[in-house]
């Protein structure tokens, strides 16, 4: 059986491309999502508030992958599409930091409206990319690759999350700091997102 090595080679190169993205999503994760309750606090958000933006976004975010399907067919292709919400969802974390800089009494509702908007992004990818990589990564290698990005995930996501669990305080240079992080991982895992698209379509 010949096997083209250029496909191999594509493969590989499309592999390591992701192993690198979920380990910076996993800092994203870590800097960013796990803090934005903590940066709602920061900002003196009304505890219902607080309670909308634990709970709304993500019911938004799963009832917006059922029309994952209908909105793909107005994208060319599945990358197109995961790349469009990735950058949205990094994009986010703009208006969120702004929110430290620029103080208003309707702070909290502008938060709950960018997180919505990160979640149901982030939710929209989640299931196009996993069919993309689910082609990608040969059957008999899936299991061993996926439990190995997942853990370098999980690692990044943890060391992240301790790191900014290590800031004593929250103030304005700090949440620059920590969302600024999370928006250039973000911006990050847009690079290899490309980079494994170029490998693989």
């Amino acid at each position: 059986m010949c096997i083209d090595k250029a496909i191999v080679q594509k493969v590989e190169n499309a592999l390591k491309f992701s192993t690198a993205e979920g380990m910076a999503y996993g800092a994203v994760m870590g800097f960013g999502d796990n803090y934005i309750v903590a940066f709602a606090v920061a900002l003196q958000v009304q505890n219902y508030q607080i309670g909308i933006l634990c709970s709304v976004p993500g019911f938004l975010a799963s009832l917006a992958q059922l029309g994952d399907v209908a909105l793909l067919r107005r994208f060319k292709s599945r990358k197109s599409l995961v790349l469009v919400f990735a950058l949205l969802q990094g994009l986010m974390f703009l208006p969120m930091l702004g929110l430290t800089f620029f103080p208003s009494a309707s702070d909290g509702w502008w938060l709950i409206l960018f997180a919505t908007i990160y979640s149901i992004s982030a939710a929209l990818v989640s299931p196009v990319w996993g069919s993309i990589m689910a082609e990608v990564v040969p059957e008999h290698l899936r299991g061993r690759y996926f439990s190995l990005r997942g853990s370098l995930s999980t690692l990044a996501n943890t060391v992240f999350f301790m790191a900014a669990g290590g800031v004593p305080d929250f103030s304005g240079a700090q949440r620059a700091v920590g969302f600024c992080h999370s928006l250039w991982s973000r911006l990050y895992c847009q690079t290899y997102l490309l980079r494994t698209a170029h490998q693989t379509f």
